[in-house]
Order: C-alpha cells, then structure tokens, then sequence
C-alpha cells in the first residue's frame, strides 16, 4: 500500500468532529454528576460553534474562490463540507436526545424544572409579566426586514424571534426581528424553587406589547453562528403558530404595554403549533419600513 493512499489519512475536520463526539458521549455518561453532564452538552454546543465560525467558515471561502485542492486523505473541499453536513446531523439529534429524554427528566426528579410558559398560574404569570415590564420590555427594539433597506445587523451568537405579524390595516403580512438581549439572564424564576421560564418564551407571550395595531401570526426563535455566508442568503426557519386576534390602538409599545392588562396579553399567545414552513429573508414584503427610537420605540408601517 502507497503512503500517499488516502484510505490511510483522516481529514482534519471530521476528525475534529469526532473528538467533539467524545465531548457530548461524557454528557450521556451516568458517571458523571447530573449538572457535570448538562455542562458537557453546554461545552459541545460552544465547541461546535466554534467549529463552524472557523473549520466551516474556511471551507466555504474556498468552495467559493473555486478552489478544488485534494488533501492527503483525499477530499475536495465540498467533499468535506457535505461530510460535516451529514455528521453533525447526527450528534445535533444525539444531543437533543441527550436533553430532552435523558437530563431534563432526571434534572425533574430532583425539583429542577423548565417549565413551558402555559403551564403558569395566574399568580406566576403576574410575577413574570412585571418582570417583563421593568426589566425585559425597555431594553427591547424590534428590527423589520424588506429587501428595500439594508440586512439588519445580526451580531455572533445571538438569539432571536423571527415574528410573523399581520396588519389590518393593509391586510399583509409582514416579518420583523426581536433580539433577545444578552443582559438578561436566560432562565427566569417564577416563584417556584429550582423551576424557571425561557426568557425568549417570555418575550414570546408578549410580543404583543411590541406591536401594537398588528395581530401575532406566528413566531419562533432563532440564533446565528457565522460561517462567511451573505445575511441576503440566510433562511430562517419559521414556524407558524396560530394566534387570537387583538384590537388595540396604535399607540407606542411602551404606552400599549401599561394600559394592556396580563390576561389579555396572555390571550393573545396563545399559540398551537402548526407545520414548519422555510421562509426566505430575501422575499420578506418590500412594504415594511420601520421607523423606531431606542427611547419610546414607536413604529410606523410603511404603505
């Protein structure tokens, strides 16, 4: 056998993948302490986007400048792109099980819960909805998106609702974004020990408040990872939730938010879910035109 056979060689970055796969194996491992493993799902989570903001990144600016140089181990650079596609499929869907069917209802066992917002009494729903208000709503500044103005600026791992509204007023559809701030801490308690509440889940319930004279079609959350791809060609997965229509005058967020009480606010997310469309940012409705202050965050739509 030849040295140079590539049947001898690992490429580099699934190889690099394959230690990440050892990472998330410890957070499956019952040795470890419960909190020890969730940690190691956190550190696999940090390590892949790592991955992705330099590995990936460098192989799409190669398979864009045309290059198609064959390494020792014998693939091009799409070849390994397609590799990783493939691969990181499979540890994506390991670490949801790991989640959801293993450490979230071991966590429960022991009193730690992440409770959907639904779940809430209506006690805990007022303490959550003057969190909101004192602390979450300032602090927030929606974002519209139209093919007619430049990409809104979406900073490195940020989390965000991408929000379907609908406007009676020109009965149209039109898409904004709300950046879930990093100042805040991601995990609300509610009153119960141990047991807390998304912040983006929060925002979600109260969208509302954000946009008033507009009906919540539907919203979902989202989070960037950089890999050298034009925001122009970035999709977002969206899914559609139904949601009960309110009427309200078209007032600033801010004046809306103190005169709309919790229970109203409330029905007004109270969403089903329903199927899973890919939207693309590029054909969002030219007739969105935000104008917004950072200090009453009013808006207005254009016609």
């Amino acid at each position: 056998m030849s040295a140079i056979d590539p049947a001898l060689y690992i490429n580099r970055e699934l190889s690099w993948l394959e230690f990440n796969a050892r990472v998330l194996h410890e957070a499956f491992d019952p040795r470890n302490r419960l909190l020890e493993r969730l940690k190691f799902l956190s550190i696999f989570s940090t390590y892949l986007d790592e991955f992705y903001m330099v590995r990936v990144a460098g192989l799409r600016r190669q398979i864009a400048a045309g290059v198609q140089h064959v390494g020792p181990d014998g693939m091009t650079p799409s070849q390994q792109l397609a590799g990783i596609t493939t691969r990181v499929a499979e540890l994506v869907e390991q670490q949801g099980k790991c989640l959801y069917d293993v450490l979230l209802p071991e966590l429960g066992e022991h009193g730690i819960k992440i409770v959907r917002i639904e779940e809430l009494t209506p006690e805990e729903w007022q303490v959550v909805d003057q969190f909101f208000e004192a602390q979450v709503f300032p602090v927030l500044t929606p974002l519209a998106v139209d093919p007619g103005h430049p990409f809104p600026y979406i900073s490195n791992l940020s989390l965000s609702l991408a929000v379907q509204v609908y406007d009676p007023a020109t009965s149209s559809t039109r898409f904004a974004r709300v950046k879930v701030p990093k100042v805040l801490p991601r995990w609300i308690p509610f009153g119960r020990p141990n047991q807390f509440v998304p912040l983006e889940r929060v925002i979600g319930a109260n969208l509302g408040s954000l946009f008033p004279g507009m009906e919540i079609k539907g919203w979902s959350t989202s989070r960037d990872t950089p890999t050298w791809s034009s925001p122009t060609r970035t999709k977002m997965k969206i899914c559609s939730r139904s949601s009960r229509s309110r009427s309200s005058s078209a007032a600033s967020p801010k004046s809306f938010a103190s005169k709309c009480s919790a229970a109203h606010r409330r029905s007004c997310a109270s969403f089903s879910w329903a199927s899973c469309s890919r939207i693309s940012l590029r054909k969002c409705p030219p007739s969105l035109k935000p104008i917004s202050s950072r200090r009453d965050r009013s808006w207005t739509w254009a016609t």
